[in-house]
């Protein structure tokens, strides 16, 4: 997901600056593929999606480990560093909201949840030999994301399907693009190259099609509304597309 999100709104920096729209995608994501399966997903496996991404997001940004988005995201880093308590008591209450719902989860989704931990921690923390993150290695930094999110019904077998984690990718790799385009400056040190508009329109296309193969009707108004927000707004202002797209992603998946 982009690193910098819209933040004109001084009354929603918090919830942008904090990951809680982050949250709110993940545990969108959940609720999308349980409905598909007509599955109603367990108050605790809930709550432990969201606290989730709620802590591995806060911990990326912090303690330094990303010194990158002193470039992508310098308006960010300046508010967190004015409100590092406030950052701290967050990520320490979705670290004991994730412990709370792990007591209340099946073996299956412990042992899962453990798997994204660590996958997590590799991905955030320079713990791989030469004090390298997973990120700090491009041809790995997009399937490591698109895998982390589309993998989450994995959390539990029964809500888990391959079309649907197909269909998932497909719709996130557009999403990954353009916030790797936003953060191509502080990520390789150059300058930002053209957007990714065509790849992009393709790989939505290719989104809706395997949508209506896979029956996903009910979820299908999501990547659509999607496609025509990248249409109406990335051509003549794709920074302002690039920024906004996570809320556009939440809006369109809470709908």
């Amino acid at each position: 997901m982009t690193k910098e999100t819209i933040s004109s709104s001084p009354s929603i920096k918090p919830l942008l600056y904090l990951n809680v729209h982050v949250a709110l995608i993940a545990w969108g994501f959940l609720l999308s593929a349980a409905r598909w399966r007509g599955i109603d997903p367990a108050p605790a496996l809930q709550l432990l999606v969201f606290c989730a991404a709620l802590a591995v997001y806060g911990l990326d940004r912090t303690g330094g480990f990303s010194p990158e988005d002193r470039r992508n995201a310098p308006d960010r880093c300046a508010w967190l560093t004015r409100h590092r308590a406030l950052q701290t008591a967050v990520i320490l209450l979705a670290l004991l909201g994730l412990l709370l719902a792990l007591t209340r989860v099946s073996t299956h989704t412990r042992l899962t949840a453990t798997a994204y931990v660590l996958f997590a921690a590799a991905y955030a923390r320079p713990l791989l030999p030469g004090k390298k993150r997973l990120q700090d290695f491009p041809r790995l930094k997009l399937p490591c994301i698109v895998l982390g999110w589309a993998l989450l019904p994995a959390l539990n077998p029964d809500l888990f399907s391959l079309p649907w984690t197909l269909y998932r990718v497909l719709w996130l790799i557009p999403n990954v693009l353009w916030s790797e385009w936003l953060d191509h400056p502080g990520d390789h040190q150059t300058d930002r190259p053209a957007p990714p508009l065509r790849a992009s329109l393709l790989l939505l296309a290719a989104t809706l099609l395997y949508g209506l193969h896979i029956q996903a009707g009910p979820d299908l108004p999501a990547p659509a509304l999607y496609t025509l927000a990248l249409l109406l707004i990335a051509p003549r202002r794709p920074l302002t597309f690039a920024r906004c797209q996570d809320l556009l992603l939440l809006t369109v998946l809470l709908m």
